[in-house]
């Protein structure tokens, strides 16, 4: 069977990363509460340039620990600070090659926002009385009067451990 036979969509499988191998992944590193993280990103294409790779490294960061730093660099200690236009492939040597990420602080996020990624990183499934009970509450306190009383288990796993997972002590009034 020749190509010109095959009905339907073509597929480009070099835009479908788990259908590859990566040609290459990075290894970046941050801090965060004082303690070295080191977040992995695939590299599918060599047209992709640090600035992305910073994009990923957000994500991931966010994704993995719950925290979205504001990145304003990379930097390797062979090159130095990499410039964000340049190809990931020219700029870093290699899977070992150790990049950090220099960064501002961190975005602040609603205590809604925390919530549900800690629930994601918990793998535990959001309570909506827990939700409905962020969704007006003032950054740096939370109240879980109102959620008690529809019923929720306060002290139960769930709550203690997205309370756990958030990095910070629930105040139950």
């Amino acid at each position: 069977m020749h190509l010109s036979e095959v009905k339907g969509p073509m597929i480009d499988l070099s835009k479908v990363e788990g259908a590859m191998d990566p040609i290459l992944t990075v290894r970046v590193a941050l801090s965060i509460n004082n303690a070295e993280k080191i977040v992995f990103v695939d590299v599918f294409s060599d047209t992709k340039c640090v600035s992305w790779l910073m994009e990923q490294v957000v994500q991931k960061a966010w994704e993995s620990y719950g925290y979205e730093p504001i990145i304003y660099a990379l930097r390797t200690e062979e090159s130095g600070e990499l410039n964000p236009q340049d190809l990931i492939i020219e700029t870093i040597n290699g899977n070992f090659e150790r990049v950090d990420a220099l960064y501002e602080g961190f975005r602040e996020k609603t205590l809604s926002e925390l919530y549900h990624n800690a629930c994601v990183r918990e793998h535990v499934s959001p309570n909506r009385n827990v939700e409905l009970a962020l969704e007006n509450q003032v950054p740096g306190e939370l109240l879980l009067s109102d959620a008690c009383k529809r019923g929720i288990n306060c002290f139960g796993s769930t709550v203690t451990q997205s309370a756990h997972a958030l990095a910070f002590r629930p105040y139950i009034r």
